[in-house]
């Protein structure tokens, strides 16, 4: 199309021709990517005083798109999602398509966090299937109310609790209640008890029980008091009145005295006084049988219920196997109180009548 010639022949006689060429010129449209273009060429010629044109068209097919990446946009709650891609060729000629999500879940437990998997198809096969998973918390327990079960004899408490959602999840927590005596128990009327069980867990609360503690039995035993002092000693025993546990009574003297409890065939057991002034306090244990208390004047080796200078000749006969003495005469001799009776205590003795030194309680 760059080129033409013109041929003219004669109307007179046809084998009479001229050929001229022709001056040709080209106007242009270009294509677009969906639409052809084209070049229309113009060939010119005059001849003879007078103009001739012609034309020839040429069609310039459509470019097609050149397309870019697709970009996709999620919506903010996941429930679509836009595919766009636009032409390289032509900004304005663009592609888009929402393609609403379907949702796979995995649920959440109380521990366990879970996730929910949204996934969008596009009907056009230039936009690529799109998913997302996002992660859901755990949703964490819903406990009731524990429960509490004390052991029959109350040495422990076992708190429960259970979740609402899953009966499988449990929390336990068993506790060893301690125990105090609120009121003390009388032959004639009843104690309370109170057991308080505290729990480690902030989620048990401390737990309380009262109980009642029975009446104490009116059944005893005596306790009978030989007294050694010749008057000079009263206690606070009665022994027309039963006696069970532990029992303290008072012995007020002056004289330092032994007290002892006995325990037949000549055995005795000394008891330990707490002492303020001349008031004297012992405390005995009334389990099973009569108690029979023993008092005596310390250095009465005769037991006459005084303290005189044949005492301490009796003491040291006694050393030198002239005299015997019983169990309960050497516990009155035992002046320094170890426990037993030797040459050291009948010195001792001379010594407290000489006023050298003197017996204590």
């Amino acid at each position: 199309g760059t080129a033409a010639t013109a041929k003219f022949t004669c109307a007179n006689d046809a084998t009479h021709t001229q050929i001229v060429n022709a001056t040709v010129t080209s106007e242009t449209t270009a294509a677009s990517c969906e639409t052809d273009g084209e070049t229309v060429y113009t060939a010119t010629v005059t001849f003879n005083g007078q103009t001739y044109t012609d034309t020839s068209t040429e069609t310039i097919p459509a470019t097609g798109h050149t397309w870019g990446e697709p970009t996709y946009e999620w919506a903010a709650d996941n429930s679509s999602v836009t595919a766009t891609r636009v032409c390289a060729n032509d900004a304005s000629h663009v592609e888009t398509e929402t393609a609403y999500t379907t949702q796979e879940t995995t649920a959440s437990t109380c521990d366990e966090p879970g996730e929910v998997t949204y996934t969008a198809v596009f009907t056009n096969p230039a936009f690529e299937t799109q998913a997302k998973t996002v992660v859901t918390e755990a949703v964490g327990h819903d406990w009731d109310d524990p429960t509490y079960v004390w052991a029959d004899d109350n040495s422990t408490v076992t708190a429960t609790r259970v979740c609402k959602r899953d009966s499988n999840h449990v929390e336990t927590e068993t506790a060893t209640p301690s125990y105090e005596v609120v009121t003390e128990p009388t032959t004639e009327s009843e104690g309370l008890g109170r057991y308080t069980a505290t729990f480690q867990n902030p989620a048990f609360e401390t737990q309380t029980k009262e109980v009642t503690i029975d009446k104490l039995p009116i059944e005893g035993y005596h306790i009978i008091v030989t007294d050694y002092t010749a008057g000079n000693a009263t206690t606070s025993i009665d022994a027309e009145t039963l006696y069970s546990g532990e029992v303290t009574f008072t012995v007020s003297c002056a004289a330092p005295c032994v007290v002892a409890v006995d325990n037949g065939n000549d055995a005795y057991t000394v008891l330990t006084c707490s002492t303020s002034g001349d008031e004297h306090s012992f405390t005995v244990t009334v389990a099973d049988a009569d108690v029979t208390i023993v008092i005596a004047v310390k250095g009465d080796a005769n037991l006459n219920g005084a303290r005189e200078a044949k005492d301490a000749t009796f003491a040291a006969q006694a050393v030198a196997g002239k005299r015997t003495f019983t169990a309960l005469q050497q516990l009155a001799m035992d002046g320094n109180g170890d426990g037993v009776f030797d040459s050291k205590d009948a010195t001792f003795a001379a010594q407290v009548e000489s006023g050298k030194r003197s017996y204590k309680w």
